[in-house]
């Protein structure tokens, strides 16, 4: 048996428990109070342990048919929260809905990952797998027969990478796997991708935290030694000669947000919902034609988005990022800086969100990852 855990990034108090009623729109995200109450009641009722993680804690969205009862006839809606959680220790998945007003737990499933697969990757395994193959000795002599020295090896970068699994090999079936694939690095600033390590790939099982298979197809294509580094030092100081950029709104924005996550602008008006998987997600997408609103969307998202790599080399043949269903978009997003990373007038939202390990937090200033960044941009 697990042990408890029994305290929380932030302890659950009479106060933090009222935050949800608030609430003002059942599509509004989840606030930091309401996440950290369903991260208190899976861990007390579940039992959940040291073992267990949380790859996944949002809104479990309300229904259509809920959600038009509440604007239509103020039908209450009730708070939920949806939750995927791992055992390290078996490697067992279950999917939970969490009320949070009645505090309870209303649906607990375990899930087959034989064949619905596994959850996502989380932020904590990318650690893990650089550690566990740098520390692997057949991977080791795979690196010195490739000319590098022990003293070498400790500035080699590995990029951790989804498996992509196709269903072709029953013996990866049913396990949380990634791989790992090198570069070497002459210094720690070294940009590594100039120096790829060719043939070599290891094959990791994140819940056994070993190394099971390592791809070695045996080339030892020599190692580029030419340096390819675009910071200053490298690059010298950037040209001159660039006229000043002012990018000013004198009279403000045109848009407003009202009820903290509703957005109007020039008759189009929508519902900003951001989860861990998706990233960015509109909510109740319409237009307003003769003083009424015309639903155009009601929820608009980028579902995933795979890049495959398409080369029939042992080091890229199998890569095809879910960035989505494996990496989570929202969970990569990035916290921004006015005048550093935005200009102009910029109306930022705060997400709150949840660590591998259920501990809330709040991203500050968060942008939407990779694909989602510019999905809109309103003056």
């Amino acid at each position: 048996m697990n042990t408890p855990i029994t305290s929380v990034k932030h302890p659950c108090n009479l106060e933090q428990v009222a935050a949800h009623k608030s609430v003002k729109h059942p599509l509004d995200l989840l606030t930091e109070a309401e996440l950290t109450l369903a991260s208190h009641i899976l861990k007390t009722q579940k039992n959940l342990g040291k073992f267990h993680r949380f790859p996944l804690l949002q809104l479990n969205e309300p229904s259509k048919e809920a959600l038009q009862a509440f604007e239509q006839h103020n039908t209450p809606c009730p708070r939920e929260a949806f939750a995927l959680i791992l055992d390290k220790s078996t490697g067992e998945a279950f999917e939970a809905i969490v009320n949070l007003e009645t505090e309870t737990i209303v649906e607990w499933t375990k899930l087959d990952t034989d064949i619905q697969g596994q959850p996502p990757l989380m932020i904590e395994e990318f650690d893990d797998l650089v550690k566990i193959v740098q520390e692997d000795p057949d991977w080791i002599a795979a690196v010195k027969k490739r000319g590098l020295t022990d003293e070498d090896i400790q500035n080699i970068q590995i990029d951790p990478w989804s498996f992509g699994y196709w269903g072709d090999d029953e013996k990866y079936k049913g396990r949380r796997l990634m791989r790992g694939v090198a570069f070497y690095r002459k210094k720690l600033t070294d940009n590594g991708y100039a120096h790829p390590l060719e043939g070599l790939v290891a094959i990791v099982d994140m819940n056994e935290r070993k190394v099971i298979e390592l791809i070695d197809d045996g080339t030892h294509v020599p190692i580029p030694q030419a340096e390819l580094n675009y910071d200053t030092p490298s690059l010298g100081e950037p040209r001159e000669g660039l006229k000043p950029l002012h990018i000013v709104q004198p009279e403000g924005v045109s848009f407003t947000v009202d009820d903290d996550w509703k957005v109007s602008w020039q008759n189009w008006e929508f519902r900003v919902g951001f989860i861990p998987r998706e990233d960015l997600v509109l909510h109740q997408l319409g237009y307003k034609d003769k003083g009424k609103v015309r639903p155009i969307f009601y929820r608009a998202s980028v579902t995933d988005m795979g890049v495959p790599y398409s080369d029939d080399v042992a080091n890229h043949y199998w890569k095809c990022a879910f960035d989505g269903g494996e990496y989570g978009l929202g969970r990569l997003a990035n916290q921004l800086e006015l005048g550093c990373d935005c200009l102009g007038a910029i109306r930022y939202f705060d997400i709150p969100a949840c660590d591998d390990f259920g501990n809330t937090f709040v991203m500050k200033n968060a942008e939407p990852y990779r694909v989602c960044r510019r999905l809109f941009y309103l003056s």
